[in-house]
């Protein structure tokens, strides 16, 4: 996971690129690429899905912002659109600032996309300069890329991102359940064999709060 110094400096440097001008067909793929690092840090993406959920998926409406999460690009055996792992599919909530933030994406899109940005209802929202697929290796080499431009870890790489959500929101004392459902783990086991070393007090919040339960009986005739 990314420490805060280094959290800070990456949603700055993502948010950069995601507000800057971008032409070329580099600078778009570097841009689209920001986008997908930008859901894996604040939705727990995986690669292969921030590369795969279509713009239709991204459901950005003020009264409802929320991902569904439901297709992924893999590229084994052969580069496919495949439907994520069962318990994987999923919707997954983002704030108004984070839909404002995959609008204006959107928004931008349309201007290399043209009409098939709203006429093709499976393109995807993360895209090459062509709009063809974005690889996941793709979006790890531009990730590298910035990650080597900050100076960071060698070994971080997009899923450090959600690495870096799900531990967050622990340190944020957000309940393991909900955790689960956000990461969109098969069953409860897996995010504790992977997180639960980050919950070592947890068992003494537990305590203390039976702790106040216990006294407001004491206090009761």
């Amino acid at each position: 996971m990314l420490t805060m110094t280094e959290f800070a400096s990456t949603l700055s440097a993502i948010e950069g690129v995601l507000s800057a001008e971008a032409s070329s067909a580099e600078a778009v793929r570097r841009r689209n690429a920001a986008m997908a690092a930008y859901m894996a840090l604040t939705a727990a993406f995986r690669a292969g899905e921030a590369c795969g959920i279509s713009r239709e998926q991204s459901r950005v409406s003020a009264a409802d912002p929320h991902w569904y999460i439901h297709d992924q690009i893999s590229e084994k055996p052969r580069l496919a659109r495949r439907v994520v792992k069962r318990g994987s599919v999923g919707r997954v909530s983002m704030t108004a600032a984070d839909a404002e933030v995959a609008r204006a994406h959107m928004a931008w899109q349309e201007g290399y996309l043209g009409p098939r940005a709203a006429d093709d209802r499976r393109l995807t929202l993360v895209t090459d300069h062509d709009g063809s697929w974005m690889r996941p290796s793709e979006l790890s080499s531009e990730f590298a890329a910035l990650r080597d431009r900050l100076g960071l870890d060698k070994s971080l790489t997009p899923h450090s991102l959600r690495h870096t959500h799900a531990s967050y929101l622990i340190a944020e004392g957000e309940d393991i359940l909900t955790i689960q459902r956000r990461l969109r783990h098969a069953d409860i086991t897996t995010t504790l064999r992977i997180y639960g070393h980050l919950m070592p007090g947890s068992d003494m919040r537990a305590a203390e709060g039976f702790g106040r339960v216990m006294s407001r009986m004491r206090r009761t005739p």
